[in-house]
C-alpha cells in the first residue's frame, strides 16, 4: 500500500504563517520565519512519522 505523506506539507505553511504573525509583532520577521518554519517542519515530521 502506497502512503502519502502529506502532514509535512501541511504544516510548513502553518508555521510560517504563525511566525509571520509573531515577526510582525515583535518586529522580528526574520526569527519569526525561522521559528514557524522550524515548528512546521517537527510538527509535519513527528505527524508523518506517527502514520507509519
Amino acid at each position: 500500500m502506497k502512503h502519502e505523506k502529506n502532514a509535512l506539507a501541511t504544516w510548513i505553511p502553518i508555521g510560517v504563517g504563525v511566525g509571520l504573525v509573531i515577526g510582525l509583532i515583535f518586529d522580528k520577521l526574520v526569527l519569526g520565519l525561522g521559528l514557524g518554519c522550524s515548528v512546521g517542519v517537527c510538527v509535519g515530521s513527528y505527524l508523518d512519522s506517527m502514520d507509519d
